[in-house]
């Protein structure tokens, strides 16, 4: 089983650090829809951008999101680039007290 990865947006599953249109929100406990895929993917560029647990502390105020990934996949020191990806649900959980390195 690999490493959770998270998906970051505003709270109607808009972009929020760049970026243009709208992901599928996960809905009635169920993920939702995969996004489009997106072919010749390059960070920053083109892609689904993802972080994992440790790449997610600057994102305490925003909505956050697991998210599943297939398909062609770049990794960075601060993010994931990935081919494919829809939403699994929302992170209720993740606030500035958990966050916090022990």
């Amino acid at each position: 089983m690999g490493m959770t990865l998270y998906k970051v947006l505003g709270k109607n599953g808009e972009p929020i650090h760049g970026g243009t249109g709208k992901w599928n929100l996960p809905s009635h406990g169920r993920p939702g829809k995969w996004m489009p895929v997106v072919n010749d993917i390059k960070a920053c560029e083109r892609g689904y951008h993802v972080v994992n647990d440790r790449q997610l502390i600057g994102w305490l105020e925003a909505t956050i999101y697991e998210v599943e990934v297939r398909g062609e996949r770049i990794d960075q020191d601060d993010k994931s680039c990935v081919s494919e990806a829809r939403l699994v649900r929302k992170v209720t959980t993740w606030d500035g007290r958990n966050a916090r390195p022990t």
